[in-house]
């Protein structure tokens, strides 16, 4: 699950939690900050839909030989979606985002 908050709800939050947004945040700047714990919950329910996609990516599986560990995952991912030009745009046609794909393709090669 990953998230975001906007600064007011963070500093509602804080405040919730007991604790001055603006005094952490000022004392996090420091080298001896020790992470404050808010003591907050929350909860969140994902909806999935499963659905095919044509693609240029590729997936591989390489077991391990550890039978305490056979059903735990490391992923590794990069992406490669950045291909191609759109004509009937104005100005720079170009589907821009080579860097992000040529170095994640290329740290997933590095490490192979």
């Amino acid at each position: 699950m990953q998230g975001w908050l906007t600064l007011t709800k963070a500093k509602q939050l804080f405040t919730a939690a007991g604790q001055d947004f603006d005094i952490l945040k000022a004392t996090a700047l420091r080298k001896d900050f020790k992470p404050v714990a808010l003591g907050a919950r929350a909860s969140f329910q994902i909806k999935n839909k499963l659905r095919e996609v044509a693609s240029q990516n590729v997936i591989a599986k390489l077991e391990g030989s550890d039978p305490k560990l056979k059903d735990e995952y490391v992923i590794y991912t990069a992406h490669w979606d950045h291909l191609g030009r759109n004509e009937k745009l104005e100005g720079d046609q170009i589907f821009n985002g080579a860097l992000d794909n040529a170095t994640g393709t290329a740290g997933l090669l590095e490490l192979a």
